[in-house]
């Protein structure tokens, strides 16, 4: 049977595959993600900014989790730690782009009744770089978002930071579950639909911003891609690997993916 369950996790699907801990967002989620999730080095910091602003949904977990993360990239901006820049990547604009996934992906699994981010985080960021005097040399605004814009957003990084980033390691694995692919494949179609509808003006403001800062650095558009939307006739098993809904037909120019939406 298909799984159409859009509650991705990323640990779930690295703890499937090995051979994700060779990508470099799988390096920068793992610090994100638990490296970052409890540091006393950055506890005066974010505990001075905690007397000073509320908790978004009254999670103080979550809100020092992700202020920790922000200052180690910020710190690593400044020279104050070396583990992101010098050890895995100095593309500034990946580590924003990994921290909004990260914190999409906390709201929408450990809180599906959360029903927007709010600008309480982007308070907390600003707070923070004027502590430690040091700002990211790249744009990495947090906009005000509903829940569904969201999750649109965490589509498309998941897409672009796990699969388009590194096409060249699915093509040559093929021992990858579909309900993955699945979803993958999903934030390519969300990319395209949402460049439209914000062409359209049929998308909020803040959405569409971020849609475009993202648009500026992966440039999605080169890619040519077959999509089959079918009412009937194709079933995949989540748990096989064979004839999964998103496969790379050719990585010569023009890139072309082949991607098969069911219809609910």
């Amino acid at each position: 049977m298909s799984n159409l369950n859009d509650d991705f996790s990323y640990d779930k699907f690295k703890g499937k595959n090995n051979i994700l801990e060779k990508l470099i967002f799988h390096k920068i989620y793992k610090k994100f993600n638990d490296n970052y999730k409890t540091d006393i080095n950055v506890g005066s910091y974010c505990n001075q900014i905690k007397g000073e602003l509320s908790y978004p949904y009254e999670d103080e977990e979550l809100i020092l989790h992700f202020c920790n993360i922000v200052y180690s990239i910020l710190a690593n901006v400044k020279k104050l730690q070396n583990d992101l820049y010098d050890y895995i990547t100095k593309d500034d604009n990946i580590y924003c782009i990994s921290l909004k996934y990260w914190l999409y992906e906390k709201i929408g699994n450990n809180d599906p009744k959360v029903s927007n981010i709010d600008k309480l985080f982007q308070s907390w960021k600003n707070k923070l770089e004027n502590k430690i005097d040091v700002k990211l040399p790249v744009s990495c605004e947090l906009y005000e978002l509903d829940w569904n814009d969201m999750n649109k957003l965490r589509k498309i990084y998941a897409f672009a930071l796990i699969y388009y980033s590194n096409l060249d390691t699915f093509k040559t694995n093929h021992h990858i579950e579909c309900e993955f692919f699945d979803y993958l494949g999903k934030g390519l179609k969300e990319y395209y639909e949402s460049l439209i509808e914000c062409s359209n003006g049929n998308k909020s403001h803040e959405f569409c911003k971020e849609l475009n800062e993202f648009q500026k650095i992966y440039k999605l558009d080169d890619i040519y891609w077959k999509n089959s939307t079918l009412n009937t006739g194709y079933i995949y098993d989540s748990d096989s690997t064979d004839d999964c809904p998103l496969v790379i037909e050719s990585l010569q120019n023009p890139l072309l993916l082949n991607i098969i939406i069911l219809k609910n």
